[in-house]
């Protein structure tokens, strides 16, 4: 399933609820939990959840890519990279991938 096809079977889903959820609390239904429950779990398995266990956890690969950046910046020679705010650090990683293409 593509991209654009899962995030618009995800938005329809979520329409559907939320209406579903609205009628519910406007009629005192309590069989619309049923369906409620059931678009829950359609909702649910849409997306493959994220791995944060392991070499391949997303922790471990968000940490990697820091000190990867770290390492490019300053190879760039630029300043003190861990000594850089949050807004610096962004800026010149993209200055970096900027001269880079």
């Amino acid at each position: 399933m593509s991209l654009d096809h899962k995030r618009k079977k995800m938005m329809g889903l979520v329409k559907k609820r939320s209406l579903s959820v609205l009628d519910q609390i406007i009629n005192e239904d309590e069989s619309m939990v049923d369906q409620i429950n059931k678009i829950d779990r359609d909702l649910l398995v849409i997306y493959e959840p994220t791995n944060f266990i392991g070499h391949e956890g997303a922790e471990v690969q968000m940490a990697l890519s820091f000190e990867g950046s770290i390492m490019a910046l300053q190879g760039s020679h630029y300043r003190e990279v861990k000594d850089m705010t949050a807004f610096e650090f962004i800026t010149a990683c993209n200055l970096v991938k900027q001269q880079n293409k």
